[in-house]
């Protein structure tokens, strides 16, 4: 029999930082180069990123044959780094990356009804289908990778100067320094299969096939940001999707991975979260690979939306801001309105059909504007960049904003991606859960149907459902830092391909070459309906948290997520109580948030409220959520304070209940028992802030509190 291996060739460079340039934080003047400096952050082990080569067949075989796989892997990563596209020796640069922001100033908390000048009346503003492709034309028509030139000037300029030809009060570029991770393309990355001499039998091929008409040769190679470089030659195991159960099903069957290079499919989790599971159970690296397609070639983008086997699906592995700074800052009221504009690629889909809906939403309230309206609260669009580096634009401004953001953000809506198929998928944190689900029967299609109703239908034929279903918020995007560091409530919403087509729920493009304007306008969204439906929603979402009198939130619908949360826990239970963690006090503090929910909602239906009242209540709304938070982060989560929901370590695509919990429960039961008592001892105290954060919140969420004594009476209790 042969023996062969995979082998990883990856060349440290990495040590240390070269010199660079820096871009002052306000004016973005260049200052002095700064000396080079040591790293103080550890990042995780060799990430390498592939196409479908015969590892496919050969890692599935692997899953329970031998306990000794008969490969082994190697691949090359060599990194150095750019600023502004100039290449510079070795190492990783902090080029300046340009949030963009900007903040229609309009009259913080003064509406126009107010105004001595009234408002003029007018017709509504319709979206523009013509402008929203003229802006994705632009968008997508070159690869913007974060921290690029291009990125940074003409997208950034484009976008900037947008919002001034929109009529918005203010405009600001905000820079930060953010740490990026370039490969060297005359040093590429390498995948090997190798035999047992060392032969070199196949190469992964790091870059897509060329697309007529399509510049697909003017993309990145293939590569993971952040992820280690160096040098790996190992067995490999293949390791399905890199979960926690996965391993734990190998290991069962007596399959190991320390020693080893894990071979893991994309899918089921975020790829950062795969690796980390790789490095926990001691592999020396990963290679993640898109799910193959066996159709024929005539199947295969242009002709269709599925791509080929060569396409590399590019990312970063941190979701959690700049991981040289997280939680540190780089520096009346408002409704946000954000996406991002950086891409690995063309990004027609992700990002730019977002930013394009964005702008157009502007353009539509920037109409509004010049006629005199005003809303309530202040609104502010934000265009992020670095989001696919670690969300780390968003990321440095919410942590730099961090107390204004805390005690006046009402609420913040993402779009990351527009459309990228015909399924509408929406995510909220439970508090804004009924409220975007009722706007969503504001939203026009056809004359006689609305987005509900088309939401609604496409649920009922996939599954079956009678419900709809809102996922909790995740951190994989740019509403986490606002989720989780700063209490502020999100929603996110997009249309996705047909489960029955992409069970994974992403289309196949996804961060590729071929996610082009031809894929988007050819076999997405021809007649740019599916953008326009973005742009009506989010104006509706974003305009109604500006002016609504009193906030629509539904603290009962976060109730009920605590107490399925708690629910989940139950099978814990057993191991909670031989741990003396405290599981029936958070029960019992979930059951009165619960009683106190339903008296506040019970109240505030019946209570007539001047505006003096209802801002006095809208502030104690505002509080609610923030009671969750803790002032230290979770544990492994250097910018999440949320208590409650949060994404798991694992998995920061999906949002939990109480996340510290299993994973502290998981790792425990890993150890011997004498080393366990660190572990339980974090879970007791996590349980402990869980309970006061909880009995803080329905405190906050009593009547008798929400007015000060003598504030509420008869003589203004008719007042609206």
């Amino acid at each position: 029999m042969l023996a062969f291996a995979l082998r990883v060739l990856l060349t440290p460079v990495m040590s240390d930082s070269p010199t660079t340039s820096t871009t002052d934080i306000v004016t973005g003047a260049p200052t002095e180069p700064e000396p080079p400096k040591k790293q103080a952050f550890n990042i995780w082990p060799v990430a390498a990123i592939v196409g479908v080569l015969a590892l496919v067949g050969i890692g599935a075989m692997l899953l329970f044959s031998s306990r000794r796989p008969q490969m082994a892997l190697r691949s090359s990563v060599l990194h150095s780094a750019s600023t502004g596209g100039k290449k510079v020796p070795g190492g990783v640069v902090l080029p300046r990356t340009t949030p963009l922001s900007a903040r229609t100033a309009l009259t913080r908390g003064t509406p126009s009804r107010l105004s001595k000048k009234p408002a003029t009346p007018s017709a509504k503003v319709e979206p523009s289908r013509d402008y929203m492709r003229r802006t994705l034309r632009f968008l997508a028509k070159r690869p913007h990778l974060s921290g690029t030139k291009y990125s940074e000037t003409n997208i950034v300029d484009f976008i900037a100067d947008e919002f001034r030809k929109h009529g918005l009060d203010t405009v600001e570029k905000v820079p930060y320094r953010i740490l990026h991770q370039y490969p060297d393309e005359k040093n590429p990355n390498k995948v090997q299969l190798v035999d047992a001499k060392g032969k070199v039998l196949q190469e992964a091929k790091l870059q897509e096939d060329p697309v007529p008409g399509d510049d697909t040769n003017s993309m990145v190679p293939g590569y993971l940001s952040y992820a280690r470089p160096g040098t790996v030659e190992a067995e490999v195991v293949y390791v399905g999707s890199g979960t926690y159960a996965d391993v734990d099903l190998l290991e069962a069957h007596k399959i190991y991975i320390k020693g080893r290079i894990c071979l893991a499919r994309y899918g089921g989790g975020h790829r950062g979260g795969k690796i980390a599971v790789c490095q926990e159970r001691g592999g020396v690296g990963t290679v993640l690979f898109l799910e193959p397609t066996l159709k024929g070639t005539k199947n295969f983008y242009p002709n269709s939306s599925i791509v080929d086997g060569t396409a590399l699906q590019r990312g970063a592995l941190f979701t959690f801001a700049d991981p040289e700074t997280p939680g540190y800052p780089s520096v009346d009221r408002y409704s946000i309105a954000g996406a991002h504009h950086d891409a690995w690629g063309f990004g027609a889909v992700d990002p730019s059909s977002a930013t394009a809906s964005l702008l157009e939403m502007s353009r539509i309230l920037g109409a509004r504007l010049k006629r005199g309206w005003r809303p309530r609260r202040t609104i502010v669009f934000a265009i992020w960049a670095a989001e696919e580096i670690a969300i780390a634009g968003s990321g440095e401004w919410v942590e730099e904003k961090l107390l204004l953001l805390t005690r006046g953000g009402v609420g913040y809506t993402n779009v990351d991606n527009c459309a990228s198929g015909i399924m509408f998928f929406a995510y909220a944190s439970p508090v804004l859960r009924n409220f975007l689900v009722e706007t969503t029967k504001r939203v026009p299609i056809n004359g006689t149907k609305t987005l509900y109703d088309y939401w609604y239908k496409y649920e009922n034929d996939y599954s079956g459902a009678t419900k709809l279903q809102v996922y909790l918020t995740h951190g994989g995007m740019d509403n986490s830092a606002f989720n989780f560091l700063a209490g502020v409530p999100s929603a996110i919403f997009t249309f996705r391909p047909d489960k029955n087509v992409f069970p994974l729920g992403s289309y196949s493009a996804y961060h590729t070459a071929f996610e082009t304007i031809r894929l988007y306008e050819t076999l997405i969204d021809p007649t740019y309906h599916f953008m326009e439906m973005c742009a009506r929603f989010n104006e509706l979402l974003t305009v109604t948290l500006a002016e609504a009198k009193l906030l629509p939130y539904d603290f009962r619908t976060v109730a009920y997520e605590i107490q399925a949360a708690v629910t989940k826990l139950t099978s814990l239970r057993q191991l909670l109580n031989a741990h003396k963690v405290p599981i029936g006090w958070l029960t019992e503090e979930a059951s009165m948030y619960t009683d106190a929910a339903q008296k506040w909602h019970s109240w505030l239906e019946k209570a007539k409220l001047g505006e003096d009242e209802r801002r006095q209540v809208n502030d104690r709304m505002l509080l609610v959520e923030r009671a969750l938070l803790r002032q230290a982060p979770l544990e492994g989560r250097p910018t999440f304070r949320h208590l409650v929901f949060s994404p798991q370590l694992s998995n920061a695509y999906a949002g939990t209940g109480f996340p510290v919990v299993h994973d502290l429960a998981y790792r425990a039961q890993r150890l011997p028992a004498k080393k366990q008592e660190p572990l339980w001892r974090h879970v007791r105290a996590f349980i402990n802030d869980a309970c006061i954060a909880l009995r803080n919140a329905r405190i906050l969420l009593s009547p008798d509190m929400a007015i000060p004594t003598g504030t509420y009476s008869k003589s203004n209790s008719n007042r609206t």
